[in-house]
């Protein structure tokens, strides 16, 4: 499959329209559509922000690898049910794609710690 076809197949895969990947991507609806009709190829860093996206390897989207589904992947796009958890979720995300790899592992330690911790 092409690059175009396995955006498409990928974002459906993940329920999200061509504006919602626009809005996560920073770029206009037309700019992600381009991806996807085959007249534009992502650059790099770009390719990287919708691999984070969809859940997908770059080479998914490259079509480099034999598994280009995303069925047994989470979508980072389930709604939040409190609106106000929304905004700490974004912000951390925000936060820690400038931490270093370390740090998010040790984070993600410190809130599985959190979890199991007793009421």
């Amino acid at each position: 499959m092409s690059i175009s076809e396995n955006l498409r197949k990928l974002r459906m895969a993940n329920g999200v329209s061509q504006t919602i990947m626009a809005e996560k991507l920073n770029i206009s609806r037309q700019s992600y559509n381009h991806y996807e009709t085959g007249r534009r190829e992502p650059d790099y860093n770009m390719l990287l922000k919708i691999s984070k996206l969809l859940h997908a390897s770059p080479n998914d989207i490259l079509g480099l690898s034999s598994d280009t589904t995303t069925q047994n992947k989470k979508s980072s796009f389930e709604p939040v049910k409190d609106p106000e958890l929304e905004n700490d979720i974004i912000e951390l995300r925000n936060i820690a794609e400038s931490l270093k790899i370390e740090d998010i592992k040790y984070l993600i330690k410190f809130a599985k710690s959190l979890k199991s911790e007793p009421d």
